[in-house]
């Protein structure tokens, strides 16, 4: 059964990475409000659909995307038409995949693990 909630399930150790700038963590919710959101593991977003979504200039991001994909957070298809003229890219979250890593492949992007004591005293 598919879930057709008005939400997009945003994975918990999204909000645990560090080293990212305010817009590549932007481009990033984007990106996963366009594939998770409507449950795609991929989806083609051109650099205008960006723009209008954050107000922001090509140029800034082209250089966010760069960035996630050199860390590995997104895949970046490229594609073409049939023409052979170039077209949007498709858009990967490598996100959701934290979830199901190991401890020591998060290292340096997560800040912290969510492994909690269980506390058992009362008050």
């Amino acid at each position: 059964m598919k879930d057709e909630s008005p939400y997009t399930k945003v994975p918990n150790s999204f909000f645990e990475l560090e080293g990212l700038a305010p817009i590549q963590k932007l481009v990033l919710l984007v990106i996963i409000r366009k594939t998770f959101g409507f449950n795609k593991n991929s989806d083609g977003i051109s650099l205008s659909q960006f723009e209008k979504e954050l107000n922001c200039k090509k140029p800034t991001i082209t250089k966010a995307i760069e960035i996630l994909k050199e860390k590995k957070l997104i895949k970046v298809q490229k594609q073409y038409l049939p023409n052979g003229g170039k077209s949007f890219n498709r858009y990967t979250p490598l996100v959701k995949n934290f979830n199901k890593g190991s401890k020591d492949i998060l290292q340096g992007l997560v800040k912290k693990f969510n492994i909690q004591k269980e506390n058992n005293t009362k008050i």
